[in-house]
C-alpha cells in the first residue's frame, strides 16, 4: 500500500528531476523579477521634485562623496557634504577635486546629530543608506527639519525590518555593523518624521518585492555568500586566521547581504516635506 509520505517523495522526484535535466530553464523567468545594481529609483527623486541649479543640497553621511559629486556634475546644485569620518572627508574632497566640482560641493566634518548649517539653509536633505546608524535618530531629524527651508524635502533611503527577520538575527547583524535597530522599525521611523514637523509625499520600498536597490549576483557576491559559509561552518579555524572580533563583523555584514536577499531586511525610500511657511497673521 502506498503512503502519504511516499506519495510525496514520488512526487518531490518526478518535480526535480525534469527540472535539472532536460527541463533547467523552466523558472529562468524568475532571473526577471530582481531589479539590477543599476535600477536605483532614488536617483530619480531630484529631477521628479524640481532639484537643479541654484539649488543647495545637504548630503549627510556623504562617506566618499559619489552622490555629492552625482549633484553637483549632473544638477548644478551646490552640496554641502558632512560626514563624521576623516578618512571619508579626505577621499570626498579629492573625488571633488579630481572633477574639478570644488566651487560647488563643500566638504565638511559633522554628524545627522548635529548638522554644521544655519536655520533655513538647504533645499534638500539627502540621506541615503546611512540613517541605520543614527543613534538619535528623532533628535537627527529635528536637525533635517531645523536646516530645510520651508517647503524643503528631505529623502531618506535606509533599511527596514520585515516579518520574517527574527530579533536575534537583527541583534547579530545590528552589533556587527554599529547599527541602531531602532531605525529598522518603520513605524518608529515614520512617528519620529511627524514628530520633526516632516510630512511623507512619497513612501515606497526600492522595488514592488521589497528587495534592496543593489540587487545582482556577480562573482564578488557568489564568493561573499562562500565566505559566510566558512565562517559559520569553520568558526574556530576562521579566528585562528583573522581573530574572533573581525570574524564576527565579517559575518554579521555578510548575514546583513544574506537577509537583504531573501527579504529579511528590504530598503525603503521616503520623500518627506517641510511645511511652507506660515503666512504673517
Amino acid at each position: 500500500m502506498t503512503t502519504p509520505a511516499s506519495d510525496a517523495i514520488d512526487e518531490f522526484y518526478r518535480f526535480l528531476w525534469p527540472d535539472r535535466a532536460s527541463n533547467a530553464d523552466r523558472f529562468s523567468a524568475l532571473d526577471d523579477l530582481l531589479p539590477t545594481s543599476d535600477d536605483d529609483p532614488t536617483l530619480a527623486v531630484p529631477r521628479r521634485w524640481g532639484v537643479g541649479a541654484g539649488h543647495v543640497v545637504l548630503d549627510i553621511g556623504c562617506g566618499k562623496g559619489k552622490q555629492a559629486c552625482w549633484f553637483a556634475r549632473e544638477h548644478g546644485c551646490r552640496v554641502v557634504a558632512v560626514d563624521p569620518v576623516a578618512r571619508n572627508l579626505e577621499i570626498a574632497r579629492q573625488n571633488a577635486a579630481d572633477e574639478h566640482l570644488e566651487a560647488l560641493v563643500d566638504v565638511r566634518a559633522g554628524t545627522m546629530e548635529a548638522v554644521p548649517l544655519a536655520d533655513a539653509a538647504v533645499d534638500l536633505v539627502w540621506c541615503r543608506d546611512m540613517f541605520n546608524h543614527v543613534g538619535d535618530f528623532a533628535g537627527a531629524l529635528r536637525e533635517a527639519a531645523r536646516v530645510l527651508r520651508p517647503s524643503g524635502l528631505m529623502l531618506n533611503c535606509s533599511a527596514v525590518a520585515t516579518e520574517r527577520l527574527e530579533p536575534r538575527e537583527a541583534e547579530e547583524v545590528g552589533r556587527a555593523l554599529a547599527l541602531n535597530l531602532a531605525t529598522l522599525s518603520r513605524p518608529a521611523v515614520e512617528a519620529a518624521y511627524a514628530a520633526a514637523g516632516l510630512e511623507i509625499v512619497e513612501s515606497g520600498s526600492t522595488c514592488d518585492i521589497d528587495s534592496p536597490f543593489f540587487e545582482g549576483l556577480g562573482g564578488k557576491e557568489s564568493r561573499d555568500y562562500l565566505r559566510l559559509a566558512a565562517l559559520v561552518r569553520a568558526p574556530a579555524q576562521s579566528a585562528r586566521l583573522f581573530g574572533a572580533e573581525v570574524c564576527e563583523r565579517l559575518r554579521g555584514f555578510y548575514l546583513w547581504n544574506v537577509y537583504l536577499m531573501i527579504g529579511k531586511i528590504a530598503y525603503h525610500v521616503w520623500v518627506l516635506k517641510k511645511p511652507a511657511a506660515s503666512a504673517p497673521g
